[in-house]
C-alpha cells in the first residue's frame, strides 16, 4: 500500500470497486456508506484515484448530479497487486508460527470466517486473486 502512494480510504475504495460488487458503477455516496466514511472523504479519495487513472468517473444517465465510478484496467491491476502483497504478508506470518500456533489460529479463523459478512469478504478477495 505504501508503494502505491494511496491513502487508506483510496485503497479501500479501489478494492471495493475491484471486487465482484464493483461490476456496476458506484456513486460516491454508495462508497461512503459502504466504507462508513464521509462523502467529502470519499470525494477527495476518488479525485486522486481519477487523476491516477485508476478509476473513471462518468455522469449518471438518469441523474446528472450523480457521478458513477468504475475501476479501470490499471486500477484493477493495482488492486490485484495490493491483495497479492497482503496475502504474501499473511503467508509469511503463518510460516513464522509453530505448528501449534497455526492450529490455534486456524481454529479461531474458522469460527470467525463462518460469519456471513466475513465469508462474503473472503469470497471477494479470492475472486480478486484469480
Amino acid at each position: 500500500m505504501e508503494e502505491s502512494g494511496l491513502t487508506l480510504t483510496q485503497v479501500k475504495a479501489l478494492l471495493m470497486l475491484a471486487g465482484p460488487e464493483g461490476e456496476e458503477p458506484y456513486a460516491g455516496r454508495d462508497i461512503a456508506e459502504r466504507l462508513q466514511v464521509s462523502l467529502a472523504s470519499v470525494s477527495r479519495a476518488v479525485d486522486g484515484l481519477v487523476r491516477a487513472r485508476l478509476v473513471s468517473r462518468v455522469e449518471d444517465t438518469e441523474d446528472r448530479r450523480v457521478r458513477r465510478l468504475s475501476i479501470t484496467d490499471k486500477g484493477r491491476r493495482l488492486a490485484g497487486e495490493i491483495v497479492a502483497a497482503r496475502m504474501a504478508d499473511m503467508e509469511a506470518l503463518a510460516a513464522s508460527m509453530t505448528l501449534t500456533q497455526r492450529r490455534k489460529l486456524n481454529s479461531a479463523l474458522e469460527d470467525v470466517l463462518g460469519r456471513e459478512e466475513l465469508a462474503a469478504a473472503t469470497r471477494e478477495i479470492e475472486g480478486m486473486r484469480s
